[in-house]
């Protein structure tokens, strides 16, 4: 009996020791496995990729869930993000840049939200310095009317009212292109001792009688566009006069050109009080009937239009006149000089 009881003790303790050593053995597998889990975790994470199957580390995933921004996941819903699709997270400041011949064409609405480049300015384009030119006194020779009318450039006709060719001198005018405007009579300095028109604007006259006699000018004459005084020296100093001269202007919707015939006139200033659009003379061209003189006149239109950009020149009808117009055409041509009608430059 004793020694049965020694053999159990004796086997008891060796089956003790084996579980122990059993235990030991198992503790350090387990040791070496948690080791080779957390290594391939961390050598994971900076390479992208484990070697361990992806269900391993669910236990883990919410942890690495709450990584701080900036920083990869490595789990997304309990699944190891491996290879590409830890790529497609990486920011677009850390990817390499694509050559240019192998980026993929912008998309259409890539395209819209680009800044549009502003386009090209244009060059600005340099107006040419103008002169308006005037020939006054048409109304008694229609034939020399006619040889005016053959000059090729556009200008402006200024006719006499009452006169047995007015009405068709007029005509004639618009027919080769050129501008028509009253040359509406005004009382000067020197009358009674010097001869007027029929039917000049007197100051001596009523208001209604003034209205009468422009009503009667314009009456065969309706191509006008605009008027301008035949002498009137006197007539242009008188305010209240010239009210009611620009009154039926701007009645008409007609423009009102100062011939300025007195350096004492009141016509300008007076008509853009009133609103009427108007203008001054600048040069008197024919003031001697000498062709010379009638082209350095012409001359000096020419270089105020360059210096202030446009010039109002008026001249006669007479044949000094036209042959000077004539021969200065090809010489305001090569200064960059353009002709143009009166009512291009009124304002």
């Amino acid at each position: 009996m004793k020694k049965k009881s020694v053999r159990r003790k004796r086997n008891s303790k060796r089956s003790a020791k084996r579980h122990e050593s059993l235990w030991l053995y198992l503790c350090i597998i387990c040791l070496c496995l948690i080791n080779i889990l957390f290594l391939d975790l961390l050598i994971g994470m900076k390479a992208g990729r484990h070697f361990l199957p992806g269900r391993l580390y669910k236990p883990f995933a919410s942890f690495f869930t709450t990584m701080p921004s900036g920083e990869v996941p490595l789990f997304s819903k309990g699944k190891l993000l491996q290879g590409k699709s830890l790529e497609k997270k990486i920011p677009e400041k850390k990817q390499k840049a694509i050559p240019a011949k192998s980026q993929p064409a912008p998309r259409p609405e890539e395209v819209s939200m680009r800044a549009t480049p502003p386009p090209p300015k244009k060059a600005p384009v340099v107006a040419k310095p103008r002169v308006a030119l005037v020939i006054d006194d048409l109304g008694y020779n229609p034939d020399l009317a006619e040889e005016l009318f053959q000059i090729d450039f556009p200008f402006t006709v200024s006719v006499l009212p009452n006169l047995p060719h007015s009405e068709f001198i007029a005509k004639r005018a618009i027919q080769k292109g050129k501008e028509v405007i009253l040359h509406l009579p005004m009382e000067p300095y020197d009358y009674p001792n010097m001869h007027i028109e029929k039917d000049t604007l007197l100051t001596s006259m009523e208001d209604e009688e003034i209205r009468r006699l422009i009503q009667k000018a314009l009456e065969n004459m309706d191509c006008v566009v605009g008027a301008n005084n035949h002498m009137g020296s006197r007539m242009v100093e008188n305010r209240e006069k010239m009210v009611i001269v620009l009154e039926e202007m701007k009645k008409r919707g007609l423009f009102f050109l100062d011939s300025r015939t007195s350096p004492n006139t009141v016509v300008y200033d007076l008509a853009q009080t009133m609103q009427v659009k108007s203008a001054e003379r600048d040069v008197f061209l024919d003031g001697q009937n000498d062709v010379d003189y009638i082209l350095k006149k012409i001359e000096e239109v020419a270089d105020l239009a360059q210096n202030e950009g446009c010039g109002i020149a008026i001249g006669h009808l007479q044949p000094k006149t036209i042959e000077a117009l004539r021969r200065c055409l090809s010489q305001l041509d090569k200064r960059g000089i353009q002709m143009v009608k009166l009512s291009e430059v009124i304002k």
